[in-house]
């Protein structure tokens, strides 16, 4: 689950490790991640270069807001039971 953000609004500090993962429709992403732990904490996708998207379990708020969208739903857990009123959308 991710938050998106203006790139000009974000800032990151400490260290990190890259790693650039290919889509199905071959855009880049480049996932930011914490070294010591492998946590993901930020990543970047190509096709929208004015953005990022921060894993929202980095801001350690149980109150955050829930998503508006639910991408890649067809490939969603079937476990996994989102309120009605979200956005689904079958890929990216």
């Amino acid at each position: 689950m991710a938050a998106f953000f203006s790139r000009a609004n974000a800032r990151s500090k400490g260290e990190e490790s890259t790693f650039v993962r290919v889509t199905d429709d071959r855009d880049e992403i480049i996932f930011h991640f914490c070294p010591v732990c492998g946590s993901n904490v930020y990543w970047e996708p190509s096709w929208k270069p004015d953005t990022i998207g921060v894993a929202v379990g980095a801001f350690g708020d149980r109150n955050f807001p829930r998503p508006d969208q639910s991408v890649w739903d067809a490939e969603r857990f079937e476990w996994l039971t989102l309120a009605e009123e979200i956005t689904r959308r079958a890929g990216s």
